[in-house]
């Protein structure tokens, strides 16, 4: 049996994380902006800079959950070629996305992982021997 499986599960997995963490950064970004908008309307200066320290802090959390997707990427990659290495390397991906982007990165997290512990649980095929 092939690793064509684990293969998409991590590559299609990252793809999901990397949009799901650029799309919690926009909300984020978004409500962080309107937030900041209307305290700065009502005068109260230092809860708008601290609206905009949280934002800042937020976008910098999720540029390290889109690092994790391509590391899962990558993971999922190699995948035919280095199955443990990259079945640990997909798992990572996950619980990074996972923990620097929250939910957004959930279905990344799910996918990632199933294609991570697939790749660790299946057994390497034994080479063929061929006869004349």
């Amino acid at each position: 049996m092939g690793r064509t499986a684990q293969m998409v599960l991590g590559i299609v997995g990252g793809i999901f994380g990397i949009i799901g963490a650029f799309v919690g950064m926009l909300l984020v970004s978004t409500v962080g902006a309107i937030g900041s908008s209307l305290q700065n309307l009502s005068g109260n200066v230092s809860g708008a800079v601290q609206t905009q320290a949280t934002v800042s802090s937020t976008v910098g959390m999720v540029w390290i959950a889109v690092l994790a997707g391509i590391i899962g990427i990558i993971g999922a990659v190699w995948v035919k070629s280095h199955p443990k290495r990259a079945g640990w390397m997909m798992i990572i991906g996950a619980v990074g996305g996972l923990i620097f982007s929250g939910l957004f990165f959930i279905l990344g997290t799910i996918l990632l992982g199933i294609g991570g512990i697939m790749a660790l649980m299946q057994k390497e095929e034994a080479p063929k021997l061929t006869t004349k």
